[in-house]
């Protein structure tokens, strides 16, 4: 019950971002921000999530809770740590919320161009694995962040069993 094709105007959808986890990271250092509930337990996150990536952990930082201002603060720390990457860990049910997405624009103009970002949205079970997401959530972040059409953004749904 949707309005006839030839009748939407504007921009047509942008892509989502393609499937597929971001390259490898075997020797590289990851900084970790948790973001909003994984801020609680980020420093277990953090240690678990860069195993499970094959990184070395760097620093852990943490962003949106209810002060904005420790987003910038965050923002700053990873602009002096310099780490070969950042990833930005959300916790499963977190959604692609406005704040989620407007401080990754904040992040890439920070960085700058070339420097890789990771987003990973993780299940933390009650033994402290990490586990994959579904599906359908796992398609809601990939189109929400591929409207920033940001070429070095990755999105891991986190597929642990690599």
């Amino acid at each position: 019950h949707g309005p006839v094709p030839d009748a939407v105007r504007g921009d047509a959808p942008k892509q989502a971002l393609p499937a597929g986890a971001a390259p490898a990271m075997r020797g590289s250092t990851v900084s970790v921000v948790a973001w909003g509930s994984l801020g609680r337990s980020a420093d277990a996150v953090a240690e678990r999530l860069a195993h499970t990536l094959g990184a070395a952990l760097g620093a852990v930082h943490r962003a949106g809770g209810a002060n904005l201002a420790d987003d910038e603060t965050t923002i700053a720390a990873l602009l002096r740590d310099a780490p070969t990457r950042t990833v930005l860990a959300c916790a499963a049910g977190q959604q692609p919320t406005a704040d989620v997405l407007d401080f990754l624009r904040r992040l890439r103009t920070a960085l700058g161009p070339g420097r890789a970002v990771v987003v990973a949205v993780l299940d933390v079970r009650s033994d402290g694995e990490l586990a994959a997401i579904g599906s359908d959530e796992t398609a809601i972040w990939r189109r929400a962040l591929g409207a920033l059409e940001d070429p070095h953004l990755w999105f891991d749904p986190l597929e642990v069993a690599r």
